[in-house]
């Protein structure tokens, strides 16, 4: 049994790392009290319910699955709590079974899957990613438009994906007022309260009209457009086995539906390819979009050597 370190300390610094990851540079108390009280909820959910995870169940049509308690295991935490937890995890493992974890994860899945997918319809989006980037072709169609002060790399990443999963503008501004408040280390109704919301705002909303007119987000607005109406009225079937009904009332969640079902196929043999690579390891944790593995420490040395 894991005995976890969790104390006011530990807490503290959670909640600084919390922070700091999403950009609050003076955090109120009252933000700061929400946070800390997660996370106590969290370690007296670990301390009760234990760190493995056994029992998992379907999420409907998605392809992906979830522990059948989610709100009491390590998947609903946040991600800068998880970090620590994995330290205290990974340092366990070591010293009792000369065991190390490796994080897989998929990076930009969903873009690297589209292009995949239909490379021929996402010229811009492939020569973006092969040289500067998505982020950095995007910033430079900022400058270019002589509107560079506006980028911000946060807000921008908002707009984008909200584009990939069929939202529009309202969804854009919607997650950069959301992105901000937590940035400004206020609750929801302190934002709104207070002289940074209008102000936010108006910039949302100006950086929202920027990227809907952005060839790049054209690019995808237009192969969305094109996917369903050239397959109305059929069926998608994911390499998962789920099958997908394209049609207008559905095709938001149905495409995105789809996209997961390759997101998890991959996932599974990324896996699986991993674990034949060791003669012991075994699965920790899984997420949906990547997974943990336990190895022996050694063994994970000579695998990251080849790997990078």
């Amino acid at each position: 049994m894991i005995t976890l370190d969790i104390n006011e300390n530990v807490i503290k610094g959670v909640i600084n790392g919390y922070c700091e990851y999403v950009g609050a540079q003076e955090p109120t108390d009252a933000f700061k009290e929400v946070k800390r009280n997660h996370f106590y909820r969290c370690a007296e959910t670990l301390k009760k319910n234990g760190v493995k995870i056994y029992t998992y169940k379907s999420l409907g049509v998605s392809p992906r699955i979830q522990p059948q308690n989610y709100g009491k295991t390590i998947n609903s935490f946040n991600s800068i709590f998880r970090t620590y937890l994995f330290k205290q995890i990974g340092s366990y493992r070591n010293k009792k079974f000369g065991m190390v974890l490796l994080d897989l994860d998929l990076v930009s899945w969903y873009t690297s899957i589209l292009l995949g997918l239909y490379p021929d319809k996402l010229p811009l989006v492939k020569q973006a990613v092969e040289t500067d980037g998505i982020w950095e072709a995007i910033r430079k169609e900022f400058v270019r438009q002589n509107v560079g002060d506006l980028y911000t790399n946060s807000f921008v990443k908002i707009c984008f994906y909200s584009v990939l999963f069929g939202g529009g503008a309202k969804a854009m501004i919607n997650g950069i007022l959301e992105k901000t408040a937590k940035s400004l280390g206020m609750t929801p109704q302190q934002f709104r309260d207070s002289e940074h919301y209008n102000r936010t705002q108006l910039k949302a909303i100006e950086i929202s009209s920027i990227v809907n007119r952005l060839p790049l987000v054209k690019e995808f607005r237009d192969m969305s457009q094109e996917i369903q109406a050239t397959h109305d009225g059929e069926m998608f079937v994911g390499p998962s086995g789920h099958s997908y009904p394209i049609n207008k009332e559905e095709f938001r969640r149905s495409f995105c539906s789809y996209l997961q079902s390759c997101e998890f196929t991959l996932l599974a043999i990324a896996t699986n390819e991993t674990l034949e690579q060791f003669e012991e390891a075994e699965l920790v944790f899984h997420f949906h979009d990547g997974n943990v593995i336990a190895v022996k420490e050694e063994k994970a040395k000579s695998f990251l050597r080849r790997v990078f």
